[in-house]
């Protein structure tokens, strides 16, 4: 066998064992706003990522508003990913990532709301918006803030992640 011949058979093999699934980033609306404003996950460190779609169902401390689904594969190209597990948590098993995740519509492959906490969201937290002028004039056209409907904060969304942004 060739050099060249063993350098592809070692590359395809190395490619064929790397099979990341998705990934998984639950969390609650105001962040989703605010990681689609800097479009970074783990903006304070690092980003804790799960496999398993139906984590909120399992860990009720974990925030479900919303969730983002990543390429494991592609995410794994330039961000090391470990398996991580909370101390307390031993029937849970994560993923780590131990720095921000940068750049993160490259690796987005949906975003998704749940229905029953969109409506709920706004008059929650309204008075969190009141001053940030950037999140409203990319938002809404209207006068106040106090107008935002829940079509407003999809419409900021669609228009930050490269992805439509389902309610689900």
């Amino acid at each position: 066998m060739k050099k060249s011949e063993l350098k592809q058979l070692i590359k395809e093999c190395i490619n064929e064992a790397k099979q990341l699934s998705d990934l998984y980033h639950f969390t609650d609306i105001l962040s989703l706003l605010k990681i689609a404003e800097e479009e970074t996950l783990g903006i304070y460190g690092s980003v804790s990522l799960t496999r398993n779609k139906n984590f909120p169902k399992i860990d009720r401390a974990i925030p479900k508003e919303c969730f983002i689904v990543l390429d494991g594969e592609k995410l794994s190209e330039n961000y090391k990913i470990k398996p991580y597990q909370f101390p307390g948590y031993e029937d849970q098993s994560e993923e780590m990532v131990n720095r921000p995740i940068k750049n993160l519509n490259r690796y987005i492959k949906r975003v998704c709301i749940y229905e029953n906490n969109l409506d709920s969201f706004i008059g929650d937290h309204i008075d969190d918006y009141q001053d940030r002028k950037d999140i409203e004039n990319l938002i809404t056209e209207k006068n106040s803030m106090d107008e935002m409907i829940p079509q407003d904060i999809l419409d900021f969304l669609n228009f930050r992640f490269n992805v439509k942004v389902e309610v689900i």
